[in-house]
């Protein structure tokens, strides 16, 4: 069986390419779990599994609800209203446009 270039690259990977991209995964979670604490902090209710920047942490407050699952890509959601995004949804970039 012939082998493609993402298996040959993920399987042939030293031990030291193996720790590296390790690090690097768990920095990124520690802070997507920071970001969570921020905004729950402030009296979001988040669910579990969500990733959002912490600029848009920093910002939230009670009006803010998230289910699980969520990806926010963007700190550009006004909430001087309710906002209320379900489970298992993603949110881009450019997906929000201020008005």
């Amino acid at each position: 069986m012939k082998r493609t270039m993402y298996d040959r690259n993920v399987q042939d990977r030293s031990t030291l390419h193996y720790y590296v991209g390790l690090l690097a995964r768990w920095k990124q979670h520690f802070k997507y779990v920071k970001a969570v604490r921020i905004a729950r902090k402030h009296g979001a209710t988040i669910g579990e599994g969500v990733i959002m920047p912490i600029s848009l942490a920093r910002k939230a407050n009670s009006n803010l609800i998230i289910g699980n699952h969520v990806s926010i890509q963007t700190d550009k959601i006004d909430l001087r209203s309710p906002v209320k995004i379900g489970s298992c949804v993603i949110v881009g970039g450019e997906a929000v446009r201020e008005l």
